[in-house]
């Protein structure tokens, strides 16, 4: 009976009992909550990348003594680059100093190149090119793939917050991924303009 049944119903149960009037209603309900929520996640996300928001929250000793990475190995310059993007979106959300890697000359080979040689300098957050003392930080995961789908920035900053705040460093363990495949579509829209006007290609 779905008195019994939970708040949260699969389209596989929807597959089981097609003609459940309530148990479609719940499955509407479900996403209804969904929706909600990522619209006000979407509306902080907005909050937070506001150039002010952004200038406030970059003072705080927090920021000044915890780090964002990723994984800088093993991949080419535009792999770098999807990591690089990635990683900026997450350090702001997460209020983080970020950690830049260098580039190479050749497709992961050659030369190490600092990131300024490509983009203007970053300037609106705090941003660090010392990676020495990464593999000494106490660290975390970012538990992100680079495959994923539809992650809401916001709920996904808020779970990292509570299951690894204290960790010195919280790692992106991959050098590459898609953030027009891996953030929700409702927050591309944000991201993008959060990523043209803060990570910009030297002329």
């Amino acid at each position: 009976k779905c008195s019994a049944m939970t708040d949260h119903v699969t389209r596989e149960e929807l597959v089981v009992a097609p003609d459940s009037a309530a148990l479609l209603q719940m499955f509407h309900e479900n996403d209804k909550r969904t929706n909600t929520h990522l619209a006000a996640a979407t509306a902080d996300l907005r909050r937070i990348f506001d150039s002010k928001a952004m200038q406030r929250a970059s003072q705080s000793d927090y920021v000044k003594s915890h780090f964002f990475t990723y994984n800088h190995g093993g991949g080419g310059f535009n792999n770098r680059f999807h990591a690089l993007r990635i990683s900026l979106v997450m350090a702001v959300a997460l209020n983080r100093t970020l950690i830049i890697h260098n580039f190479t000359e050749g497709h992961a080979s050659g030369a190490e190149l600092p990131y300024t040689d490509f983009f203007e300098e970053i300037d609106f957050w705090p941003v660090t090119t010392d990676t020495s003392q990464v593999d000494k930080m106490d660290k975390a995961s970012a538990e992100l793939d680079p495959l994923a789908r539809q992650v809401d920035v916001m709920k996904h900053a808020l779970h990292l917050n509570r299951t690894a705040g204290e960790k010195q460093l919280i790692l992106y363990g991959h050098s590459y991924g898609f953030w027009r495949r891996m953030f929700a579509v409702e927050q591309q829209t944000i991201i993008l303009k959060f990523l043209s006007q803060h990570l910009r290609f030297k002329k």
